[in-house]
């Protein structure tokens, strides 16, 4: 892609601009959440092995006139400029990675934890690039495969439900679902593991659940965006740790709260919201009843694990299936 075509679509080359901010803040968090946490390890051992109040040396009043404490202190203005490490070499001056290597590392980590977050991501971000171009032909084909509405199910198109969730209208509303679907899909990734459910399978049906419900709900809404298969993830990880603290912004204002609590107020938003605008199918151009949707998969999915009815029936099922599949062969 050339220079000169960037610049005939500032479209575009505001969406790779966007793209590219989005992977240098997750890219860049993570990197820098590794560090700290070695760094506040390092730092409490040492704690641990000079305290003052009984630890583990007890030498420490005694013989502590040859140590150099020095070491121990964080680093002057100076210090940095002249590059020395102080603080026991935890805050040792050295550059970070390039941005792009962090980046590339990052997928790279993300394609180990899960091939289907990885093709998630990617997938959407591509769809999301390719919205942003100025082409009639490419945005009737958007319009046509990639959007959730009755309109395309009563043409066939019975692959929107699926598709519709890759598609995204707004940067921000693309960071937000990509935020929600890595952060939640991380944390309830080992119990399906555990229990025997892919997490691509997982994913896909609720994105199908989600959008069934909208355009169940809503003949004559439309409505695209990962958030009803984000929010199942939200839902499923509530369930499983419900103390977990989940901290958000509404308007501007910061909120904690147990992801029980949080759960409880997005149901009940959700259906609220949902309720009052089956008519036209959202005022506000929010997808409410996909996010309903979405949460109630996510509860639906917990239940079905949680009183053994995935691993007594689905599990069996699937074994016994498999069975007669290879003495077939």
């Amino acid at each position: 892609m050339s220079t000169s075509y960037l610049t005939k679509h500032p479209r575009l080359l505001e969406a790779l601009l966007h793209v590219f901010f989005l992977f240098f803040i997750t890219a860049g968090a993570e990197t820098a959440f590794t560090e700290a946490s070695s760094i506040a390890y390092k730092v409490y051992y040492d704690f641990k092995k000079y305290s003052v109040r009984g630890g583990a040396n007890h030498n420490f009043h005694q013989g502590n006139n040859n140590e150099n404490l020095e070491q121990y202190m964080p680093p002057t203005l100076g210090d940095v400029n002249r590059g020395v490490q102080s603080y026991g070499q935890h805050y040792a001056v050295q550059k970070p990675k390039p941005i792009t290597q962090a980046i590339r590392a990052y997928l790279v980590r993300l394609h180990r934890t899960s091939p289907a977050l990885y093709y998630g991501t990617i997938s959407s971000i591509l769809v999301f690039l390719a919205s942003q171009i100025p082409s009639r032909q490419l945005s009737t084909l958007l319009d046509n495969h990639f959007i959730n509405s009755r309109r395309n199910l009563s043409k066939g198109r019975y692959h929107t439900v699926l598709t519709a969730a890759l598609n995204h209208s707004t940067f921000m509303h693309l960071a937000l679902n990509l935020y929600g679907f890595h952060m939640f899909g991380k944390s309830v990734l080992p119990m399906l593991s555990r229990n025997g459910m892919p997490f691509s399978f997982f994913c896909i049906l609720a994105g199908v659940f989600s959008n069934l419900f909208f355009a169940m709900v809503h003949p004559l809404g439309s409505c695209i965006g990962l958030s009803g298969v984000a929010l199942s993830l939200l839902a499923l990880d509530a369930k499983l740790f419900p103390n977990k603290v989940i901290g958000f912004v509404v308007r501007f204002i910061p909120i904690q709260c147990p992801a029980q609590y949080a759960l409880i107020g997005l149901l009940v938003w959700s259906s609220f919201m949902t309720l009052t605008m089956m008519n036209d199918g959202g005022r506000d151009g929010v997808a409410h009843a996909t996010h309903l949707g979405g949460l109630l998969w996510g509860i639906l999915v917990y239940e079905l694990i949680a009183r053994g009815v995935w691993n007594k029936f689905f599990i069996k099922s699937w074994r016994i299936m498999k069975k007669k599949l290879k003495l077939t062969r």
